[in-house]
């Protein structure tokens, strides 16, 4: 069972600086689950939640003029060769937050997650296509491969008023909800569905208890993988006991990934310490092994495979590290350790050539995106970028989107 608290005083300082914010502390809150993983389920260094003088306070987003739409053809695909000329196309700027983007498989829309709506915005003439309205806080989304619909999981585990996760099944196409379901337990908080399937569906679900003596504190247990064929539940699979090691054993419960032949799940198994994680491959979808793929100290924090499932990234932030395996050999083709600027979001660009890595310094320090070129090993562009981090590269790779303060969309115009 993994516990999270915090004491009186960082409660009160947390509220403070959601009143600063003009947001709630249930906002708040997740958005910090959402940079540290239920705040690493760990201590969160006191410095990162001032009310002022906070990175986010010191840094200002540059002005760029607003993004205009680029039809198919009118840029160039985003290379290591050409990376040191990609340029902000321009900008989308919302009054509200915005936690979360995601380019559709076909690359006609940028998913935008807000506090409890989702928005579609059309990439070729930058209006909006469709407002997908929720009822509760959003936690996370997920396109079907073929892009015809989206999935969508609300439900704050934060909440002490609710009580599980309700998903939502969009059709892009009309723009309507065609209908809802429950996991089989609590919360999802991760949804990923099979590159060849798109009727299956693969969550991280979660039991999640309020402490009774301490109202800022919550407790997590019985993480599991649900298997789902639409609205159909096949199995839920929570036995990794074979990788157990002294201390802490969990599922870390949003860190989850299809294999490219859609036979093959990968999960990250936090073992031995809060600081440990290992990557495990359950293969068969249900029918065979499970087996260990990595060292059980290489994931925490992200995990994510190329787009033909040849490499496997994943990085452990409290200590810096950061991984990339070729699944074939499984050996490890690049490795790198800072333990100043934490490696935390990880993508890769859609040749399988770059990795983009958001980083997040432990000083006041802005972060930082890196370009690894994967041939060679190095850091071919650095950004500095301010607040919550968010990433995706369009299907053709010709757009990178950035989500910082504002959605900055990166090109090579021809």
């Amino acid at each position: 069972m993994s516990d999270l608290s915090l004491s009186d005083a960082l409660a009160e300082r947390i509220r403070a600086l959601a009143q600063s914010e003009k947001i709630s502390v249930e906002e708040l809150l997740t958005i910090m689950v959402d940079r540290y993983t239920v705040a690493s389920r760990l201590s969160v260094a006191e410095d990162q939640l001032k009310v002022s003088g906070t990175e986010e306070d010191t840094q200002s987003s540059p002005e760029h003029p607003a993004f205009r739409g680029y039809p198919s053809g009118d840029l160039n695909a985003i290379t290591p060769d050409n990376i040191d000329q990609m340029t902000v196309l321009g900008a989308l700027d919302f009054p509200d937050r915005v936690n979360c983007i995601e380019f559709s498989p076909d690359g006609k829309y940028l998913a935008i997650r807000f506090k409890t709506r989702m928005v579609l915005w059309d990439m070729r003439t930058s209006q909006e296509y469709a407002v997908f309205e929720h009822d509760a806080w959003i936690e996370t989304f997920a396109f079907t491969p073929d892009g015809k619909s989206l999935i969508v999981s609300t439900g704050n585990m934060l909440s002490k008023t609710t009580t599980g996760s309700t998903l939502h099944y969009w059709n892009v196409e009309t723009r309507q909800e065609e209908y809802t379901w429950k996991p089989q337990v609590g919360f999802a908080n991760t949804i990923v569905i099979d590159p060849q399937n798109p009727q299956v569906i693969a969550l991280l679900s979660v039991e999640r208890e309020i402490v009774k003596d301490r109202p800022n504190a919550i407790t997590i247990s019985n993480v599991g993988i649900e298997l789902w064929d639409g609205k159909n539940l096949v199995t839920r699979y929570t036995d990794f006991r074979q990788f157990y090691r002294e201390g802490y054993n969990i599922l870390n419960d949003r860190v989850l990934a299809f294999g490219n032949d859609g036979k093959t799940l990968f999960v990250c198994l936090n073992n031995g310490g809060h600081f440990g994680g290992q990557v495990l491959a359950w293969e068969g979808l249900g029918n065979g092994e499970v087996k260990a793929i990595s060292e059980p100290n290489e994931c925490f924090m992200g995990l994510t495979l190329d787009r033909q499932g040849a490499q496997l990234a994943t990085s452990n932030a409290p200590e810096g590290k950061l991984s990339v395996r070729n699944l074939s050999s499984g050996t490890v083709i690049y490795s790198n350790e800072d333990a100043h600027q934490r490696p935390y979001g990880l993508e890769f660009d859609r040749t399988g050539k770059m990795l983009v890595v958001s980083r997040t310094p432990r000083s006041r320090e802005a972060g930082r995106v890196d370009f690894i070129n994967l041939q060679t090993g190095e850091t071919i562009r650095k950004l500095t970028s301010p607040g919550h981090i968010s990433m995706s590269f369009s299907p053709d790779n010709t757009i990178f989107a950035l989500k910082t303060d504002v959605v900055l969309l990166w090109g090579m115009p021809q």
